[in-house]
């Protein structure tokens, strides 16, 4: 069996990014997003999927509508989570700088099927439980 090692930072910072872009439906491990970020993080395609479920039991745009992602939230996902919810401007900036940790710039030729760093769709919030 593989050692578990804990999410850093950065790939919690990107995990919630993905988080608030990938409908709470299509968090599965052949999710070409997910697959992709996962090789970045180094993180398999399974976890990253197990984590953005985990996230989900923390949102209660999910949790309203009956829906409980799974239950191994960890601390860290709580207080990135809080984090979040009480400042998201800076919250954007820490996700931008864990991007640049991965060398995902506006202007890097970082191809990441399916993924654009401008994202225009936010599936935060409410949009989150309709687009299931």
């Amino acid at each position: 069996m593989a050692e578990r090692t804990n999410w850093t930072r950065q790939q919690l910072l990107l995990a919630f990014k993905l988080y608030c872009q990938i409908p709470f439906g299509k968090f599965h491990s052949t999710n070409p997003e997910i697959v992709q970020f996962g090789k970045i993080m180094g993180r398999t395609p399974s976890a990253l999927a197990m984590k953005l479920s985990n996230i989900a039991s923390l949102d209660p745009a999910i949790t309203s509508t009956g829906r409980k992602g799974l239950t191994g939230a960890s601390s860290a996902d709580k207080a990135m989570w809080e984090e979040m919810q009480s400042s998201w401007d800076l919250f954007v900036t820490e996700i931008q700088r864990a991007e640049n940790s991965y060398g995902i710039t506006e202007d890097s030729n970082t191809e990441i099927e399916g993924y654009s760093q401008n994202k225009t769709v936010d599936y935060t919030g409410s949009n989150k439980a309709v687009q299931s």
